[in-house]
């Protein structure tokens, strides 16, 4: 009555490689690298505007300054990556490997996407980076009041650390206390450093312009010792 009918099995592919949602995720692995290049670098970019801001000096100065640490600090991140790396690598015992590829997997991820982690550690620290020193920059042309050019500078930066802090606390796995936590640990610390550079700079400016130092002679040169005329030299 009913005729016959070939049974077909229909198999559902799986997706090549690894998902890019989970706790093994690729999603996961950019997370960390962004917070390997941005948190303490927006913290240390603060700090640098706040000193350079705290000895008055000139708005072009101050964003010059920022930039060019921030410029260095490229080499330096890149080399801290790559040592990271190597050390899964060229250690002697296999042992040694095997810890240096974990810490490099809770640190970033999974070894083999080096490239991967290299680009988002590096792009993450020029973004944030440039975060404090632009926000100076745009404030103070728009306003040119130099205290809510701070306020504006302090506060774009701490929104930057809390973020970063919020995705190194998803990154953990964190309670909401634990979130809660880590946020206001990074918070202060951006605010400790921050503030400790902006006194260290006004308190270094003020010595400087106290007792002389580095006073610009009529030569257009520059002297260590601007009180010492040529008569109490001769005399010595």
């Amino acid at each position: 009555m009913f005729g016959d009918y070939n049974t077909e099995t229909i198999s559902v592919a799986q997706p090549r490689g690894r998902p890019w949602l989970g706790s093994d995720g690729i999603l996961l692995e950019i997370l960390k690298s962004i917070v390997y290049g941005g948190l303490m670098e927006v913290i240390a970019s603060l700090s640098v505007v706040a000193s350079a801001a705290a000895s008055d000096a000139a708005t072009l100065s101050i964003i010059s300054l920022a930039l060019a640490s921030l410029a260095g600090g490229i080499f330096v991140i890149g080399h801290n990556l790559w040592d990271l790396r190597d050390d899964c690598y060229n250690n002697s015992s296999q042992e040694s490997n095997n810890e240096a590829t974990t810490k490099y997997k809770e640190v970033l991820g999974q070894v083999n996407y080096f490239p991967l982690h290299v680009f988002f550690a590096i792009l993450s620290f020029v973004v944030f980076g440039m975060v404090p020193p632009v926000a100076y920059g745009y404030s103070f042309h728009e306003t040119n009041d130099k205290d809510f050019t701070l306020i504006v500078v302090a506060s774009a930066s701490l929104v930057c650390v809390s973020l970063l802090a919020i995705f190194k606390a998803y990154i953990n796995n964190c309670t909401f206390l634990e979130y809660f936590k880590t946020v206001v640990y990074y918070i202060t610390t951006a605010v400790s450093v921050s503030g400790v550079s902006y006194v260290a700079g006004n308190l270094i400016t003020k010595l400087i312009e106290e007792y002389g130092f580095f006073d610009m002679n009529l030569g257009g040169g520059m002297s260590l010792f601007p009180h010492a005329t040529i008569s109490s030299l001769a005399s010595v």
